[in-house]
């Protein structure tokens, strides 16, 4: 077989196609349920193109690896011995089997076992993209032009108020006036229908390109500056400089901030500027600046939100009827997540029944009110219990321990930096757990933030090889 048609470069090509393609949610339903007419979003289950493609990735991953590992144990003829990186995959491993296990006594185990096999392929991602084939660096750059496009549809539904239906792109028409529609309203602005991009709702694409700009900053941080680092010109090595920017990256930047600007979504603006921090607090440590950059950003922010200050305001002080009951029902959630975790503290509700359990919990409310807490810690624990969330804890500390090796004082404070945008939206939003789309973004992020805060390294000394080289 030619060199181009190897497992490793069909691999290498499908995951560049797969994360270019990731926020297109073409889905076959192949069960939905509706009350009193209305349909319940979170009892509906589907299978998407991607989550096909993914699978297939999955499926030559295995092979291909097999022959790496053998290949490594052969050079080396070392010993089992239970290092750092297998206390990390059993304990996940154990994790994702408590998770199908959970099915047993969940009142919808169809509902259960979709969420636990999508729980099980974001953690498979999430080691093909640390030790597979493709590099980091590309990796990113991949993800980012996948985010161009969703962005410019995004930005022409604000622009134009309306959305265009695709059963092939996964798209819904949604027009302002309609039920359920996210918009922001008062009568002083009238309603304005907020950015969806090619996502279900615009705080996922605002989720999504706050994540991807997070990115785009670590990239910069990491990669587009080492010629200057090994080479400093005559004078400069140990001086700080700036860190530079190619202009194709500054418009895409600015592209990819104006749709999460027309989101509207103030857990994605509050997770962009974690992004900026970060940027700037590890400039701060690595001894280079982003200043020009990074007040070009918050310019083209202060001139968006000068044009759009009355939807702001709107938005931002919750004086209206609209904000008044959404932040009302947030709030009202919480309190309910706390109660249906008292009746089944140790196993929980089961995955992806949360919805469920709620509308046992209370009945007779319409169907639209039954949603998942807007925080995944809480929600975790209410689905999976005290013993899931113990076995997640477990994950976690041996993670931690794990990368403790793997990467210098200096890279683990990059790594944790990044990390804090990804926090922002868990702790104020629930589809990076519960929606197929959000579990896979949270697989890539953290893949890429790994990959780019470690020290790449040539061999591993003992056990798996979970370090990617870098050229």
């Amino acid at each position: 077989m030619s060199k181009k048609w190897c497992l490793e470069n069909i691999i290498t090509k499908l995951l560049k196609l797969f994360l270019f393609l990731l926020p297109w949610q073409t889905i076959w339903i192949y069960s939905e349920q509706f009350v009193d007419g209305t349909k319940w979003q979170y009892a509906t289950q589907g299978f998407y193109a991607t989550e096909a493609l993914l699978w297939i990735i999955i499926i030559l991953f295995m092979p291909w690896y097999w022959r790496k590992h053998r290949a490594f144990e052969l050079r080396h003829k070392e010993k089992f011995s239970w290092t750092k990186e297998r206390i990390f995959l059993v304990c996940s491993l154990i994790f994702i089997l408590y998770s199908l296990i959970s099915t047993l006594w969940s009142p919808n185990p169809g509902l259960a076992l979709q969420q636990s096999l999508r729980i099980m392929q974001a953690f498979i991602l999430f080691i093909i993209l640390i030790i597979g084939p493709l590099k980091p660096k590309v990796a990113v750059q991949w993800l980012i032009a996948g985010a161009i496009l969703p962005s410019l549809l995004g930005i022409y539904q604000f622009l134009t108020q309306s959305t265009v239906g695709s059963t092939l792109l996964g798209l819904t028409a949604i027009e302002t006036w309609q039920p359920g529609a996210s918009i922001i309203q008062s009568h002083s602005i009238g309603r304005w229908l907020r950015a969806y991009g090619s996502f279900p709702h615009p705080n996922i694409l605002g989720g999504y390109l706050a994540l991807v700009l997070s990115l785009l900053f670590c990239y910069q941080h990491s990669y587009t500056n080492k010629e200057y680092l090994q080479n400093p010109p005559a004078g400069r090595a140990g001086k700080k400089y700036e860190v530079s920017t190619p202009y194709a990256l500054r418009l895409l930047s600015y592209a990819l901030l104006f749709a999460l600007f027309l989101t509207f979504s103030r857990t994605a603006w509050l997770a962009f500027a974690a992004g900026i921090v970060a940027m700037l607090l590890c400039c701060h440590v690595a001894k280079t600046k982003a200043k020009k950059y990074v007040a070009l950003l918050l310019t083209f922010v202060a001139l968006l939100t000068l044009i759009f200050l009355p939807l702001i305001e709107t938005r931002l002080t919750g004086n209206t009827t609209h904000e008044i009951t959404s932040i009302t029902e947030r709030t009202a959630g919480y309190q309910e997540a706390l109660k249906l975790f008292k009746q089944q503290p140790l196993l929980g509700t089961g995955p992806g029944n949360y919805t469920l359990a709620a509308k046992t919990f209370t009945p007779n409310q319409p169907i639209y009110t039954y949603q998942p807490v807007h925080n995944v810690p809480l929600l975790i624990l209410v689905e999976l219990g005290i013993i899931g969330v113990f076995f997640l804890i477990s994950i976690l500390v041996s993670y931690g321990y794990w990368v403790k090796e793997a990467r210098n004082k200096k890279q683990r404070y990059y790594g944790f930096l990044f990390l804090i945008s990804y926090v922002v939206l868990l702790a104020f939003d629930h589809y990076l757990y519960t929606t197929y789309v959000g579990l896979t973004i949270s697989a890539i992020y953290l893949a890429m933030v790994h990959n780019l805060s470690t020290k790449p390294c040539t061999e591993a000394k003992k056990g798996l090889v979970l370090t990617k080289n870098e050229t």
